[in-house]
């Protein structure tokens, strides 16, 4: 018994022997031509391994040369990245370099505006000295909203249009070689995003990327200030002057930790600049009257609808802009008849009694007409306006716990409780 196992085991152990080698030696009998193309097939594996190899390297050498390009435009276009106008990504097909629209073009138009040519400039430095040997692409994109009041007759003309009005600029004015530029309209057909959502479209649309989504507290005291303080300066400034210097500071911080980058100078009256295309639109997105001339400005209709909490903020800013502390009263002084009003109802919401003044300033800073004064004077409604909105700079915030502590009960409320001023109740009469 053991021997016939011995034997069944060395009988297993050739068979198996035999039944590998025999199939490899039956099939290099039958098909010995299949041998010399494996040898080709391999030789030629090779081959293609080394090129791909090639391929990789050059692959490699050019994407750190856009790497290196996408770096130095990030250093010329740091204003334009900072204030969201442009973005530089390392896309399948390439280096892009995106433009919000409203950046190079007018709504509708497709004549490059001129104030957008310094950033087109340092782009052609680049593509001219550091990337030389690059095709270009000039892509145009729209969202699918149709074509309603323009010379356009779809999306693809106006998308079209305007990528070749960026070839003809860089091939006419800033000297690029022509054999390497070429321009094409996608118009609604391929977006930069999707078109089948809201969020989609406004990537293809001037977006508010790191902008508020919501009115909080901190915005709304800052749209307050704005309202008062801010000034339009060109297509993408706004500026704010105040004499307090904590004011401004305080402002820049909240600026800040929106993504943006103010700058202050620092002068008899200092000055606050945002430089941003993207937060110009975003303003006039909220109220298009916000950085109007001071006479036509508006209260936000979305502060009007927001909690107590969120409009005790926006008015701090405004007074912080705007308001004073007198001997006796608090005074917000405005040249907008509408917001004067609109401040009136609002203090109301908080049981601040307070009356507006009319006043003929054409020597004052004002710049002469009507400026309506809204005074506050009553104690109850000066310590309700301390306890609810105060002041953020220190001298206001300081004066006013004066004005209350020493405020009297003896003065006694007026009669025009009611947010309506007596020349109006004469003239409807």
């Amino acid at each position: 018994m053991i021997i016939n196992k011995r034997f069944f085991a060395v009988l297993l152990l050739v068979f198996v022997s035999l039944a590998m080698s025999g199939c490899s030696v039956t099939f290099q009998m039958r098909h010995k031509s299949d041998v010399d193309k494996l040898a080709s097939l391999g030789n030629e594996i090779d081959d293609l391994n080394a090129r791909l190899n090639e391929l990789q390297d050059q692959k490699e050498e050019e994407l750190s040369e856009l790497e290196k390009a996408k770096k130095l435009l990030e250093e010329r276009l740091k204003q334009e990245i900072d204030d969201k106008s442009v973005r530089l990504e390392m896309a399948e097909k390439g280096l892009a370099i995106i433009f919000l629209t409203e950046v190079l073009f007018d709504s509708g138009k497709s004549d490059i505006k001129q104030e957008a040519n310094s950033s087109l400039d340092k782009i052609a430095v680049v593509l001219k000295n550091n990337v030389e040997d690059r095709n270009i692409g000039i892509e145009g994109h729209t969202d699918n909203e149709p074509i309603k009041h323009s010379k356009w007759k779809s999306n693809w003309e106006l998308s079209t249009s305007r990528a070749t009005s960026v070839l003809h600029y860089l091939v006419d004015t800033r000297g690029i070689n022509p054999k390497r530029v070429a321009a094409i309209g996608y118009g609604e057909y391929r977006p930069v995003a999707s078109n089948d959502t809201v969020e989609g479209k406004k990537q293809n649309l001037p977006d508010f990327h790191g902008l508020p989504k919501k009115l909080d507290e901190t915005f709304a005291q800052l749209l307050g200030y704005m309202l008062g303080d801010g000034n339009a300066q060109g297509l993408r400034t706004v500026c704010f002057t105040d004499k307090s210097l904590e004011n401004i500071q305080f402002y820049s911080d909240i600026i800040k930790s929106l993504g943006l980058n103010p700058k202050i100078k620092v002068r008899e009256r200092n000055r606050l600049l945002i430089h941003s295309v993207n937060f110009r639109k975003f303003l006039e997105k909220i109220e298009p009257a916000m950085l109007d001339r001071s006479r036509k400005r508006k209260l936000p209709q979305i502060i009007c609808k927001s909690p107590k909490n969120t409009v005790a903020s926006f008015l701090r800013g405004l007074y912080d802009a705007e308001g004073s502390v007198k001997h006796h009263s608090i005074v917000l002084c405005t040249t907008s008849e509408h917001i004067s009003q609109g401040v009136q109802l609002l203090l109301l919401r908080f049981g601040i009694i307070s009356h507006i003044y009319d006043q003929d300033n054409s020597k004052s800073t004002f710049g002469g007409g009507i400026v309506h004064q809204i005074a506050i004077s009553h104690p109850t409604s000066l310590k309700i306006f301390e306890e609810n909105i105060g002041f953020s700079d220190t001298k206001k915030r300081s004066k006013l716990e004066k004005v209350v502590e020493n405020s009297g009960q003896g003065i006694s409320e007026k009669t025009d409780i009611i947010p309506i001023r007596l020349g109006r109740i004469l003239k409807i009469s």
